[in-house]
C-alpha cells in the first residue's frame, strides 16, 4: 500500500487472468498489495472485469469510452483517460484535465514504426507534449499498448519549448510458461519502480506438478487453497484422480514450502555458491531481445549493502551506459566475485556478456576469465533440488544508487 516510496498501481489486462480462479485472483491481489488496479483496454472482458472488482477491494479503473477519471493517494495524483487527444486540448476550465497529474494513464500511447526513417515514433506524442508544456511538474505516461519492461523518455516541441516525456509500458511481459503481470510504484518526482510475477504463482498453480487440469480436480475435491493441500496427506491426495503417490508428495511438500514461505530441499546437492561471498546480480532491459540495459541491481550480503547501477536518459545512441558503470565497479571492487541471478544463464548473463563485449570491451576478458556465473533458477527448478518462494531482492532493498547523470553513488 501507499507508504514514503509511492503509491503502487497493478495493471491487468483479462486474457492474462483468463486462467486464474476467485482464489488466485484474490492470491494476486494480496501478493502484490496495490493501491490501485488498472485494467488495460486490449482484449477487456467484463466477465473478467466483474470478478475484479467482486473480488479486489482496491479501486479499479478500466477503458470507459470518453471517460476521464482523476485519484490521488499518497500525495500522487493519476488520471485515467481512454482519449490522447484530450490530453492534448485547450479547454474552458470547468472542463479542462487537471494539469497538475503526476501520472497519466492512456492506452492509445503507442509505437508506430516510421516508414521514412526506418524508426519507430510514439502515436499521441503531439498531444502529450502539449500537456506536458502546461504543467510545472514532470509527468510520467504509461501506456497498456506496452510491455512493462518499456522505459524511454521521449522528447518533443511544443510552443517552441522541448518537453521531456518519460513513457512507461503496463502490459504483461511475455514470458514462457506464463504471461507475468507488472506492478508499477509511482511517486512524485517521477520515479517508478516495477515488482512482477508470472500468473501460474497465483492460487493452485504455484504448486509444482500442478497445471489448470489438476487445480481444476484439486478445487472439486475440496482443496481449495494452498494451505488446504498443506494441511491434508499424501493419502488423501492420492484419492484424486491423475494424483499417484510421487506427484501427492511433490503437491504436498510444495503447498507447504509456499505457505511456510520456506525453502523445501529436494536434494543434498551443494547450492552454488554457498563456499563463496556471493554477489546477486538483477538486470531490467528494454525487451526480451534486450537494445539498453537499463538497471542492473546488486546486492552484496556480506556488505549488507545494495547498489543499483541506473541510466536515467536511456538513449539508443549510448545503449552501454549502466553496464560500463557496473563492470567499472565490479572491476574495482572484487578480483574475482561469484554473481548468482535467477534464470540468469538464460537472461542477465547472457545479455550483460553481450552488452560488456560491445560498450565495455576493455573489460570482456576481466568478465569472461575472472567473474563466476551461477544460475539458482537452474539449480532449484530445472534440476529440482528445492521448492521455494522466489521474492525479487530489488522489491525488498533501499538501494545505493548510481546513475548515468552523474558519478557518485
Amino acid at each position: 500500500m501507499a507508504d514514503t516510496h509511492g503509491v503502487s498501481l497493478l495493471a491487468l489486462r483479462c486474457d492474462a487472468l483468463a486462467a486464474l480462479t476467485s482464489d488466485a485472483i484474490v492470491d494476486m491481489v494480496s501478493y502484490f498489495d496495490p493501491d490501485l488496479v488498472y485494467i488495460i483496454r486490449e482484449k477487456m472482458d467484463m466477465r473478467v472485469v466483474s470478478q475484479l472488482q467482486r473480488d479486489c477491494n482496491q479501486p479499479i479503473f478500466h477503458a470507459q469510452d470518453g471517460t476521464i477519471r482523476t485519484e490521488t493517494v499518497g500525495g500522487v495524483s493519476f488520471i485515467f483517460t481512454t482519449s490522447v487527444d484530450r490530453l492534448g486540448e485547450a479547454r474552458a476550465p470547468d472542463e479542462a484535465i487537471p494539469e497538475t497529474a503526476d501520472v497519466v494513464v492512456c492506452d492509445e500511447l503507442q509505437m508506430v514504426p516510421d516508414d521514412v526513417n526506418m524508426d519507430a515514433g510514439l502515436d499521441g506524442i503531439d498531444h502529450i507534449a502539449r500537456y506536458q508544456a502546461r504543467t510545472d511538474g514532470t509527468t510520467t505516461f504509461l501506456t497498456g499498448a506496452l510491455e512493462a519492461s518499456y522505459d524511454y523518455v521521449w522528447r518533443a516541441n511544443s510552443n517552441r519549448t522541448v518537453v521531456r516525456l518519460p513513457v512507461r509500458g503496463l502490459a504483461p511481459l511475455r514470458r514462457s510458461g506464463a504471461p507475468e503481470l507488472a506492478c508499477l510504484t509511482c511517486d512524485t518526482d517521477g520515479r517508478v519502480a516495477v515488482t512482477s510475477a508470472p500468473t501460474n504463482t497465483f492460487g493452485l498453480q504455484a504448486l509444482t506438478n500442478v497445471g489448470t487440469t489438476t487445480a481444476q480436480r484439486l478445487k472439486e475435491n475440496g482443496y481449495t487453497t494452498r494451505s488446504d493441500v498443506a494441511s491434508t496427506t499424501r493419502q488423501e491426495l492420492r484419492v484424486i484422480h491423475g494424483i499417484g503417490n510421487s506427484t501427492a508428495k511433490t503437491i504436498q511438500q510444495s503447498a507447504q514450502a509456499l505457505v511456510e514461505k520456506s525453502v523445501l530441499r529436494q536434494t543434498d546437492a551443494t547450492v552454488p555458491a554457498a563456499d563463496y561471498s556471493p554477489l546477486f546480480v538483477d538486470i531490467e532491459t528494454d525487451g526480451l531481445t534486450p537494445t539498453i540495459i537499463w538497471l542492473i541491481g546488486v546486492y552484496d550480503p556480506a556488505r549488507e549493502e545494495y547498489i543499483d547501477f541506473v541510466d536515467t536518459d536511456p538513449s539508443l545512441d549510448d545503449p552501454g551506459k549502466a553496464t560500463r558503470a557496473f563492470i567499472r565497479w565490479l572491476a574495482a571492487e572484487y578480483d574475482r566475485p561469484s554473481l548468482v541471478a535467477w534464470n540468469g544463464h538464460a537472461f542477465d548473463f547472457k545479455h550483460l556478456t553481450t552488452f560488456i563485449s560491445r560498450h565495455a570491451p576493455a573489460y570482456a576478458d576481466y568478465w569472461n576469465e575472472s567473474v563466476f556465473e551461477y544460475d539458482l533458477y537452474d539449480w532449484a527448478v530445472r534440476k529440482g533440488n528445492a521448492i521455494l518462494l522466489v521474492e525479487r531482492i530489488v522489491s525488498k532493498m533501499s538501494p545505493r544508487r548510481w546513475t548515468a547523470t552523474g558519478t557518485s553513488l
